[in-house]
């Protein structure tokens, strides 16, 4: 029996983690325009292979809570229910986020509340379900009860989903349910723990469903994969979300070379204190770049030696300062010329979301900074003044050799000599906005743009910025 549970540990922070990369994209379609469909399946086997990875964290267990309750339906809901309230009640002090980021788990909270909440109604709930409902009713009791007196500054919105499974258990014939344990042994914290939720391998074909309790002599077996959590009467004792049993005792060579180390940490501490002092200095020099200044902004691997120089409490602490200091660099490139290093702001909006990818002010930040690249960008000027002059050449054209064909005056050579100057005029310096819709034309038929013509355009540019500024120096002087 023991070697078909599955006993998890609480995480870490599994952000850097490609499985979690994975996750949020299929989780961000969510809140995408086109409303793409969300492949549940990959979400819950992306979650579970983090827990056997990293460890149980809040947002990777609410993630997983979701996807269960979407591919199980009520089932799935209720066991999930009873996964977060183990986790919530008995390990608050532990997993990730730490306790001290209380804002971000409200906000993990809140949102996860705000979309089972849709799952929820969808449910089809009868007489039949009473057992699964009375069950979620008693594991969202324990983690209102809980997050109630953990001291939070906001309580996370758990009463709006608890009420609403509340009203279903007063349609049901019964007036209470009372599951009671015969162990007489078990502690009163081990009866806080939710009963009978262990999640089995039934995504898998021919996998089975066992909730009951033992049969004959002995415990039916779980299936392979199976995920043991809480208690069922008669049934052993919760072993998901516990710290692992102790490690094994280190051998005797082991102390021995920690000995000789020992001898030595006195220089190599000083030196490795004054090593990590400079990368610290380096690490919060390359976060806190001046608002005044056009550096590179940080790329992931900057981001990956920050995070483990400083580490995460560090970071977390300086959320606010960082997000006022590119505020303001975003709050420059804004205001700049049109012809601004539109990428070097796109990277400082990266740099905050590859930190606090949760943060409202940093969504905020990302929005207010599209809003300022479509204003800037503008329409696509209507004006064909160029296509109708060369066109009203070519007519004149075309009824000038008419006259001359029937020979009525002689000014009509001179006349077509002067058109023909025109229309060589105007084909030698077409202007810079022709050509450049001509290129976007040929870009958009799938047609090849060679680096010659694209820098000289460039160059073009860069002579119109010349022109325009020494404009604009001009009449600063006079």
């Amino acid at each position: 029996m023991q070697d078909a549970q599955q006993a998890l540990k609480v995480g870490r922070d599994p952000r850097m983690l490609p499985e979690f990369d994975a996750l949020r994209a299929e989780i961000n379609k969510l809140s995408h325009a086109s409303r793409p469909d969300v492949d549940w399946m990959l979400v819950h086997d992306m979650a579970t292979t983090i827990f056997e990875k990293q460890g149980v964290d809040l947002q990777t267990a609410i993630y997983f809570t979701l996807a269960r309750s979407r591919l199980a339906g009520l089932t799935g809901f209720t066991e999930s229910c009873e996964f977060l309230a183990n986790l919530i009640v008995t390990q608050w002090d532990n997993f990730w986020p730490p306790v001290h980021q209380e804002r971000a788990r409200i906000e993990m909270l809140d949102w996860f509340i705000a979309r089972i909440s849709e799952v929820v109604r969808q449910y089809a709930i009868s007489h039949e379900h009473k057992r699964l409902v009375y069950r979620c009713e008693r594991a969202l009791q324990l983690m209102s009860e809980k997050l109630h007196n953990s001291g939070l500054s906001r309580i996370p919105r758990v009463e709006n989903l608890l009420h609403f499974v509340e009203g279903y258990t007063h349609l049901f014939d019964e007036t209470e349910i009372v599951i009671v344990s015969d162990d007489q042994e078990l502690k009163k914290q081990d009866m806080q723990i939710p009963p009978m939720v262990f999640f089995h391998s039934d995504m898998e074909p021919g996998a089975t469903v066992q909730s009951g309790g033992s049969s004959g002599s002995g415990q039916a077996a779980l299936p392979a994969g199976s995920i043991l959590i809480g208690r069922e009467k008669g049934q052993m004792k919760p072993t998901v979300l516990k710290i692992e049993a102790h490690k094994k005792q280190k051998p005797a060579w082991f102390w021995f070379v920690s000995g000789l180390l020992t001898c030595v940490l006195p220089v190599a501490a000083i030196t490795g204190w004054q090593y990590w002092q400079e990368q610290k200095a380096d690490a919060l020099a390359l976060l806190q770049q001046p608002a005044y200044a056009l550096p590179t902004a940080p790329d992931h691997n900057d981001i990956r030696r920050v995070r483990i120089v400083l580490g995460e409490q560090k970071l977390q602490g300086m959320e606010g300062e960082l997000i006022n200091r590119y505020q303001a660099q975003l709050e420059q490139v804004k205001n700049a010329s049109p012809f601004y290093l539109y990428q070097y702001g796109n990277g400082l909006k990266n740099v905050m979301q590859q930190l606090y990818p949760d943060s409202l002010a940093v969504k905020e930040m990302e929005r207010q900074w599209q809003i300022a690249l479509e204003r800037q960008q503008g329409d696509e000027p209507k004006t064909l003044g160029y296509e109708q002059a060369r066109a009203r050449v070519n007519d004149t054209l075309q009824q000038l050799l008419e006259l001359e064909r029937q020979r009525r005056t002689v000014t009509i050579s001179y006349l077509k000599s002067k058109l023909y100057d025109m229309q060589k005029d105007l084909m030698s310096d077409v202007p810079f906005g022709i050509r450049l819709r001509e290129l976007e034309a040929r870009k958009i038929k799938s047609q090849s743009l060679t680096p010659a013509e694209l820098r000289a355009m460039e160059d073009e540019l860069r002579s119109f910025n010349i022109r325009l500024y020494r404009l604009q120096q001009g009449n600063s002087a006079s």
